[in-house]
């Protein structure tokens, strides 16, 4: 069995207006291609798939709901995805580090020290 648990996220999106709020960035978009926007969102499983010889899985999760944030709501939501992060990799957010210094979330960002 792998030991990293593999989960992935459906590209699909809600389709009813009340549950995908991603509209109201179209404009900002536009502008601001580059920009960063910060959003809520609930997911739930969509599907689970399991290889029967080594017994590992896949979750595929699905965005159940999502909706942008602006102004002191998205700071506040960024605070608390720091705080996520510190709790689940034991890591801290430098205070002085720039919004622009961890854009790409695929990589080590490089505003974070400590962790396990």
């Amino acid at each position: 069995m792998s030991t990293a648990p593999t989960v992935k996220i459906s590209a699909a999106l809600p389709d009813a207006e009340r549950f995908n709020g991603l509209g109201t960035v179209h404009e900002r978009a536009l502008i601001a291609p580059q920009a960063e926007f910060v959003a809520v969102a609930r997911f739930r499983v969509d599907k689970i798939t399991r290889d029967v010889r080594s017994g590992d899985s896949v979750v595929l999760l699905r965005i159940w709901h999502i909706e942008p944030l602006d102004g002191e709501e998205a700071a506040d939501a960024r605070e608390l995805l720091d705080r996520a992060v510190e709790d689940r990799l034991g890591i801290v957010r430098l205070p002085f580090a720039d919004a622009g210094d961890d854009a790409d979330p695929t990589g080590a960002a490089p505003d974070f020290v400590g962790g396990a």
